[in-house]
């Protein structure tokens, strides 16, 4: 996506997200899904070892048969209505 497509959406990468609040630490995350429901379009995971949740679309997801309990690695944008998972795949694949 261009920047200035972002920008006009509101949208930016964050910094990493600890506890509410940003820190400049890599923009990679790995984290659970915690369910996905494909025939929604929608789901949610949990970064690793942290209670932080985020959601994510059909549209931000990379790899395909994602299932509840799969590992993965993912990057936070902010939106208008908060801060989503984007460029979602899972662990291990190229």
């Amino acid at each position: 996506m261009l920047r200035t497509e972002q920008a006009r959406r509101g949208e930016k990468d964050a910094g990493q997200f600890v506890s509410g609040k940003l820190a400049n630490l890599p923009l990679m995350h790995t984290g659970i899904i915690l369910f996905y429901l494909p025939e929604k379009g929608y789901g949610y995971l949990r970064l690793l070892d942290t209670r932080e949740e985020f959601h994510f679309r059909e549209k931000n997801v990379m790899a395909t048969g994602l299932r509840k309990g799969d590992v993965v690695n993912f990057r936070l944008r902010k939106g208008r209505q908060g801060y989503y998972a984007d460029k979602v795949r899972k662990v291990g694949l190229a």
